[in-house]
Protein backbone atom coordinates (compact mmCIF):
# COMPACT_ATOMS: atom_id res chain seq x y z
CA UNK A 1 0.00 0.00 0.00
CA UNK A 2 0.89 3.29 -1.00
CA UNK A 3 1.80 6.00 2.10
CA UNK A 4 -0.09 9.01 0.87
CA UNK A 5 2.23 10.85 2.79
CA UNK A 6 4.89 9.89 0.15
CA UNK A 7 3.06 11.31 -2.72
CA UNK A 8 3.87 14.73 -3.86
CA UNK A 9 1.17 15.93 -6.61
CA UNK A 10 2.55 18.66 -9.29
CA UNK A 11 0.31 21.50 -10.19
CA UNK A 12 -1.50 20.78 -13.55
CA UNK A 13 0.32 23.77 -14.69
CA UNK A 14 3.20 22.36 -13.75
CA UNK A 15 2.60 19.35 -15.57
CA UNK A 16 1.68 20.80 -18.71
CA UNK A 17 4.47 22.93 -19.25
CA UNK A 18 6.43 19.94 -18.75
CA UNK A 19 4.81 18.17 -21.42
CA UNK A 20 4.80 20.97 -24.34
CA UNK A 21 7.65 22.12 -26.50
CA UNK A 22 8.34 25.46 -26.94
CA UNK A 23 6.30 25.23 -30.43
CA UNK A 24 3.37 24.54 -28.52
CA UNK A 25 2.96 21.40 -29.32
CA UNK A 26 2.41 18.60 -27.16
CA UNK A 27 6.03 16.12 -26.28
CA UNK A 28 5.74 12.70 -28.48
CA UNK A 29 7.06 10.05 -26.03
CA UNK A 30 7.44 6.95 -26.39
CA UNK A 31 7.14 4.26 -23.87
CA UNK A 32 9.38 1.06 -24.01
CA UNK A 33 8.69 -2.28 -21.83
CA UNK A 34 10.67 -4.75 -21.03
CA UNK A 35 12.37 -6.36 -17.54
CA UNK A 36 15.77 -4.59 -18.65
CA UNK A 37 17.77 -7.33 -16.60
CA UNK A 38 20.08 -5.67 -17.65
CA UNK A 39 20.34 -3.17 -19.62
CA UNK A 40 22.50 -3.37 -22.77
CA UNK A 41 23.52 -1.74 -25.58
CA UNK A 42 20.62 -3.12 -27.92
CA UNK A 43 17.63 -1.64 -25.31
CA UNK A 44 19.49 1.54 -26.37
CA UNK A 45 19.84 1.11 -30.13
CA UNK A 46 16.21 0.31 -30.19
CA UNK A 47 14.93 3.03 -28.27
CA UNK A 48 17.24 5.26 -30.84
CA UNK A 49 15.75 3.74 -33.80
CA UNK A 50 11.76 4.46 -32.37
CA UNK A 51 12.93 8.09 -31.12
CA UNK A 52 14.12 8.61 -34.93
CA UNK A 53 11.42 6.66 -37.40
CA UNK A 54 8.68 8.04 -34.76
CA UNK A 55 9.97 11.29 -34.60
CA UNK A 56 9.82 11.22 -31.42
CA UNK A 57 11.14 13.29 -28.37
CA UNK A 58 12.14 10.96 -25.87
CA UNK A 59 11.47 7.40 -25.38
CA UNK A 60 11.08 6.50 -21.39
CA UNK A 61 11.82 2.68 -20.08
CA UNK A 62 9.15 0.52 -18.52
CA UNK A 63 10.83 -2.14 -16.24
CA UNK A 64 8.34 -5.17 -15.98
CA UNK A 65 9.34 -7.02 -12.79
CA UNK A 66 7.77 -10.10 -14.18
CA UNK A 67 8.36 -10.49 -17.99
CA UNK A 68 4.78 -12.16 -20.14
CA UNK A 69 6.64 -15.33 -21.45
CA UNK A 70 7.77 -16.49 -17.89
CA UNK A 71 5.73 -17.64 -15.43
CA UNK A 72 4.82 -15.78 -11.84
CA UNK A 73 6.55 -17.10 -8.74
CA UNK A 74 4.38 -18.73 -6.72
Amino acid sequence: MVNPKCIEKAPATEVKAQLEREDGKGRQIGIMGGTFNPVHIAHLVAAEQAMTKLRLDEVWFMPDNIPPHKNAPL
